[in-house]
């Protein structure tokens, strides 16, 4: 196991805890080589305080941090979807807010269904402590483009993907789950 697999593992076996966030931070400024490894320390640290009690809410700076940088913490996903709030070429359509911790982006993919439909993806990440905790898709397709991307670039993320499978196939069976229609033009 790796140093950067088992302060991963020491994460996920103490969620409620910052120090082994605060230690992983500290070996990501040592041994981190990529914009994705300076994003997350520096998102840790500014999540993370010792003053903070576990399980509380982040400190007042953190949403600031989140505004301006989220997508540095989701460099895979946005290299393929690109997100400004603005319309894009061939009609693709892509636009973001955040609420608190809760990021939610939506977009056009400009590839028309047999009705002539655009595509319609919609996604809610919640981002807190230093990474991608949670995922909401609208649209089952999104299951398959979106979340390798996502788990790509976050290990917590990723190391629930047994999880993640499960609740996919809960998701499918359950006739209660949203439908999207497709935006129309």
């Amino acid at each position: 196991m790796s140093d950067r697999d088992a302060l991963l593992a020491a994460i996920v076996a103490n969620q409620l805890e910052d120090t082994p966030r605060l230690v992983y931070a500290d070996w990501l400024d040592e041994f981190g080589a990529t914009d994705l490894d300076r994003a997350t320390s520096e998102f840790i640290r500014v999540s993370c305080s010792r003053s903070t009690r576990p399980g509380a809410s982040m400190p007042r700076g953190t949403y600031p941090w989140i505004e301006k940088n989220w997508q540095r913490l989701l460099p895979t996903l946005f290299a393929k979807y690109p997100l400004p709030a603005a319309t894009l070429e061939d009609g693709h359509w892509a636009g973001w807010w955040r609420d608190g911790r809760v990021v939610s982006t939506q977009w056009t993919d400009g590839v028309r269904n047999g009705r002539g439909n655009r595509h319609f993806y919609r996604l809610y990440l919640s981002i807190a402590r230093g990474f991608v905790e949670h995922v909401e898709r609208w649209a089952v397709s999104i299951n398959f483009q979106v979340v390798p991307l996502i788990a790509a670039d976050q290990p917590l993320f990723a190391a629930q993907e047994d999880h993640r499978k499960k609740l996919m196939r809960n998701m499918l069976r359950d006739p209660r789950r949203p439908v999207i229609t497709p935006v129309t033009d």
